[in-house]
């Protein structure tokens, strides 16, 4: 019975631990894409992800610098720019 409750503790624990190493991982692997895919960006400030879990493909939305001004995109997983906005 001990080792039940400890092998389930466990699957718990790394289910648990994925749920938050994952996105940042992705969003890292993001940052590095859009970055590789449009070298006119200076500097990512911001990113986050705003799809759901299930999804069948994944979004994200930045604030970034190009030529010393702040702009909003919008990028999928492979770091393509899908939408970019000015911001004031």
């Amino acid at each position: 019975m001990k080792k039940v409750i400890i092998g389930l503790s466990s699957i718990v624990i790394i289910m648990i631990a994925a749920y938050f190493l994952v996105p940042n991982i992705m969003m890292k692997s993001v940052k590095d894409k859009v970055i590789e895919h449009n070298p006119e960006i200076e500097n990512i400030i911001t990113i986050n992800h705003i799809s759901s879990w299930g999804e069948w493909f994944s979004e994200y939305v930045l604030v970034v610098e190009i030529d010393g001004q702040k702009f909003q995109i919008w990028s999928n997983d492979k770091g393509d720019i899908t939408d970019k906005e000015a911001l004031d």
